[in-house]
C-alpha cells in the first residue's frame, strides 16, 4: 500500500505541478521586423502615405505596447501579448514594406496635398490578437483589418476595406503563436490589398498622362 500510495502522491503532485504552470502568468512578444510577401511589382514613383485613422501615440523606443491578451482555457487574462510598437504601427510598416517592394518610393507624412501625385490614406485600423494556452497548446486569433482611401493630386477616388482572420494552434512552440499568427496575418491582408492598391493607382496615373496627352493642341 506505501508504493501505491507514493505512486498516487506523485501523480497528484505532477497535475498540481501541470496545473499551476497552465495557470501562470506569460507573456509573448511578437516582433516588429515584416517580410513583404504579396510579390506585387509595376509601382513608379513616389507615394504619399498616411493614416488619418491612427490615434496619436507618444513615441519611445523603451515602451512596449499591448496588442493583445494570453488567457487560459477559461478565458482568464494570464498574460499580455506586448510590441515595440503600437498595433496600428505593426499594420503601417507591413503596407509601406510592400509598397516599397512594389516598386515605389515611399514616403510617409501628416497629411495629403495636392501636388502629392499618388496618396494613400488608411482610415481604420483595427488589429485584435489574443492566444489561449493551455499546459498542452496554444492557440492564436488574429482580426485584422483596415479601410483605405486612394488619392490623386489630392482628391480621393476610391475607397478600399480589407480584413483577414487567422487561427492556429502550436504545440512544441507555444511561446512564439502569437508572432507567427501575427506576421502570417499581416502578409495575407497584404496579398489580398495590396495588388488591388497598386492596379488602380497606377490605372490612375495612366489616365492622367493620357488625359493630359489629349489636351495637348
Amino acid at each position: 500500500m506505501t508504493g501505491i500510495g507514493n505512486l498516487w502522491g506523485r501523480l497528484l503532485l505532477l497535475v498540481t505541478v501541470i496545473a499551476v504552470t497552465g495557470c501562470a502568468s506569460v507573456d509573448q512578444h511578437v516582433t516588429t521586423t515584416y517580410a513583404p510577401a504579396s510579390g506585387v511589382v509595376g509601382g513608379s514613383g513616389v507615394i504619399y502615405v498616411t493614416a488619418s485613422g491612427r490615434p496619436e501615440r507618444p513615441r519611445d523606443a523603451h515602451v512596449e505596447w499591448v496588442v493583445g491578451q494570453v488567457k487560459n482555457d477559461s478565458g482568464e487574462k494570464t498574460g499580455e501579448i506586448l510590441s515595440r510598437l503600437p498595433p496600428e504601427e505593426l499594420l503601417m510598416q507591413a503596407l509601406s514594406a510592400e509598397l516599397s517592394s512594389a516598386g515605389y518610393q515611399v514616403v510617409s507624412v501628416n497629411s495629403l496635398t495636392p501636388e502629392m501625385t499618388k496618396g494613400v490614406d488608411v482610415t481604420r485600423i483595427v488589429v485584435n490578437l489574443d492566444v489561449i494556452r493551455t499546459s498542452f497548446k496554444a492557440t492564436a486569433n488574429s482580426s485584422l483589418a483596415y479601410d483605405v482611401d486612394l488619392l490623386k493630386n489630392g482628391s480621393r477616388f476610391k475607397k478600399l476595406h480589407y480584413s483577414f482572420s487567422l487561427t492556429d494552434t502550436a504545440v512544441s512552440d507555444k511561446d512564439r503563436i502569437a508572432d507567427q499568427v501575427l506576421q502570417q496575418s499581416l502578409q495575407q491582408l497584404m496579398k489580398q490589398s495590396v495588388p488591388e492598391i497598386v492596379r488602380a493607382l497606377e490605372q490612375a496615373a495612366l489616365e492622367k498622362k493620357r488625359n493630359l496627352a489629349g489636351a495637348q493642341p
